[in-house]
């Protein structure tokens, strides 16, 4: 009880001293629990079972959502943006550490770690890892990914540091060749199209943000800042057969032995002058952005030059931001907006977001040469990509009884896709989400549905998804420390169009070479224990294998995964 309470004291007394300047924070409490409540820790842990390469699976309300579709439509399968975390604050030192296993050789490792020093030192570190065999032949992946954030504050002086590095290894098969097989043999002997051919990503980047204060420390705050930032790409694709020249329509290189690499550093700097009252905040800055593409003597560089606008200001319970950038030189004009509104009060959550982007290709898209691939583009063209969305959440009752919706739209035109020979400016859709979701309980029972309705070309996005976790929860024995759960997730998903995918390139390809896939069924059942801050939990995933049609692709390809069985854990340390 004394620990409880200490922490609280310090939480308030120093948390209003980080927030300063720190425009985006959360604070930890005592209660605060890796994978976070207990009622959602096991789904938390890990990523549904796939055949799909790099186990990242798209049967689920995040894979066919709007933001995957507008990342992976003229996308590609490695995307290097590792979005920043809120900084965390944490009035004692904490660490957060997750472990599941499962049968294919799964593994999934999360650990997190939050320390403030002093109310001026903040220092957080998130690192997850996924690695398994996969369900098919050739089909092991390893991906690895660290984030670490430092923040220290003086009176005259911010300071902001981040660090992320990104590792992604795996073998790529093309999808199976004799889907006949699968009911005769299974999944792991199936024949598939490659059985040598691997990718190897990274990337990592460091970022610099200082804040220079011209006046004294008071209600209103005027000074520099200058933003730095040092990020690289890279990408290498193996492959050996002696058929190389049979799969591929030209061989530039070898007829035996593909190596492709390429290579894209970036170096960029901006300055400006920033203005803050109170929880309020805007800047404005002139950035600098040298890069450089190395790709097996295809090499090119360019400079370019940006002017850029952050804002965030609080009235209340209604908190605005906005982040603009426009290219001035060098990047064809491209253009970024930024823009959300929320409210917060009592038992109502509100929040619209608004994102327009007219932006350049990436470097790989304008010019590549490769052992089964040589491009480059004549003229180069921007993408407009508008994406709108807005959300609402009532609290019925504290956190056991909610209601909420959202909606979510996609506009793209002119976005880069892959024919199988370059990149053209040709792909075009629209796209609107719909969904309400709920959290109801009635004594230990509970109840989570979400049911979604989606709108989109060529059926990219299934018509109708629904899901439901049901579980019974209760602390059990007579001391009453142990939380059980024992419950099931189901869902439901409707007639969907599977995309392509071409592992040479690592690009989704967007045309329409097969059927649709069926709608399906599918369940998972869990059952978990806590005790104070150690969890421990079972997860029987994919029991829809039982009665899905076996052939059921979820890429061009890629059949449905079978049945799993995955042990995991997890434990919070507060010092």
């Amino acid at each position: 009880m004394l620990k409880n309470s200490l922490f609280v004291l310090i939480a308030l007394l120093s948390g209003s001293s980080f927030g300063q300047y720190s425009y985006e924070y959360d604070t930890l409490s005592i209660n605060h629990r890796m994978y976070g409540k207990a009622d959602s820790a096991d789904a938390k842990s890990g990523l549904l079972p796939t055949t799909f390469d790099g186990g990242v699976a798209l049967l689920n309300a995040q894979g066919f959502s709007i933001d995957r579709l507008n990342n992976d439509f003229g996308g590609l399968r490695f995307n290097s943006r590792i979005q920043p975390r809120k900084m965390r604050f944490s009035a004692l030192p904490y660490i957060g550490f997750g472990y599941s296993f499962g049968a294919q050789g799964t593994q999934f490792v999360r650990a997190e770690y939050v320390q403030s020093f002093t109310d001026s030192l903040v220092v957080n570190i998130d690192y997850a890892a996924n690695i398994g065999t996969g369900y098919l032949r050739n089909a092991n992946f390893r991906s690895s990914k660290v984030n670490a954030n430092l923040e220290w504050k003086a009176k005259r002086y911010t300071l902001q540091f981040q660090g992320a590095y990104f590792s992604d290894s795996l073998s790529h098969n093309g999808g199976i060749s004799d889907p006949s097989s699968v009911e005769t043999f299974g999944l792991e002997f199936t024949p598939v199209y490659k059985s040598n051919a691997t990718s190897k990503n990274q990337y990592g980047k460091i970022g610099l943000n200082n804040y220079f204060f011209f006046n004294k420390e008071g209600q209103n705050r005027v000074g520099l800042v200058t933003r730095h930032l040092y990020d690289i790409k890279y990408r290498a694709y193996h492959e050996f057969s002696d058929t190389l020249s049979s799969i591929y329509a030209s061989t530039n290189i070898d007829t035996l032995e593909t190596y492709d690499r390429v290579n894209l550093a970036r170096l960029q700097n901006s300055g400006g002058l920033f203005f803050a009252r109170g929880n309020k905040y805007v800047d404005f800055s002139v950035g600098h952005t040298y890069w450089s593409n190395l790709n097996l003597g295809n090499d090119f560089d360019t400079t370019e030059i940006d002017l850029a606008s952050e804002l965030r200001w609080n009235f209340g319970p209604i908190l605005l931001k906005n982040s603009f950038r426009q290219n001035i030189y060098g990047r064809f004009g491209a253009l970024s907006e930024e823009a959300s509104l929320s409210y917060d009060v009592s038992k109502w959550i509100v929040g619209t977001k608004l994102g327009l982007y007219r932006n350049a290709p990436d470097p790989f898209k304008r010019s590549y040469f490769a052992n089964n691939y040589s491009y480059a583009l004549s003229e180069i063209n921007l993408e407009d990509r508008l994406t709108v969305g807005g959300s609402v959440h009532y609290r019925i009752k504290g956190d056991s009884i909610n209601v909420g919706a959202y909606v979510n739209s996609l506009a793209v035109r002119n976005a880069y896709l892959f024919d199988g020979i370059e990149w053209n400016p040709s792909g075009a859709l629209n796209a609107l989400q719909f969904g309400v979701n709920g959290q109801f309980q009635a004594g230990k029972f509970h109840f989570h549905p979400r049911v979604i309705y989606s709108s989109a070309p060529n059926s990219y996005l299934p018509q109708i998804q629904g899901y439901a976790r049901v579980f019974f929860k209760s602390r059990v024995f007579k001391a009453k420390k142990l939380l059980l759960l024992i419950g099931v997730d189901g869902s439901y998903i409707s007639d969907y169009q599977p995309r392509n995918f071409v592992p040479s390139m690592g690009a989704y390809t967007w045309e329409l070479t097969s059927a649709p896939s069926k709608g399906m069924a599918n369940a998972h059942f869990f059952t978990s224990i806590e005790i104070s801050t150690f969890r421990f939990f079972v997860r029987y995933e994919n029991i829809g294998y039982f009665w899905n049609d076996k052939l059921t692709e979820e890429y061009v390809g890629y059949p449905i995964a079978s049945q799993r069985v995955r042990l995991g854990l997890s434990w919070s340390f507060f010092n």
